[in-house]
């Protein structure tokens, strides 16, 4: 059951957000600062064409290099990276 905030609402637990994210069909990727990988969902790994434990605190750029399923999808998503590391940068 959900703990609640103290004007009654509702949070779910870790292990039921973990859950959500197991079983949801969009894809869902985490990274840190450092574009590093710190959370894929089955859905992405599909997407992408990985395995999480293959590329679990690894740069998502040179995950994305080994990539050869979705190699469209890999380029925009790299594209995205450089654009917002530039953006990040001024």
């Amino acid at each position: 059951m959900p703990d609640n905030y103290p004007d009654g609402s509702s949070r779910i637990s870790s292990n039921q957000k973990e859950s959500i994210f197991m079983n949801m069909s969009d894809s869902v990727l985490i990274l840190n600062k450092n574009q590093e990988v710190t959370y894929l969902n089955p859905a992405c790994e599909n997407t992408l064409g990985v395995k999480e434990q293959n590329v679990l605190n690894r740069q998502i750029s040179s995950c994305l290099i080994q990539n050869r399923s979705n190699k469209s999808f890999c380029k925009l998503l790299q594209n995205g990276l450089k654009n917002s590391r530039r953006a990040n940068d001024t």
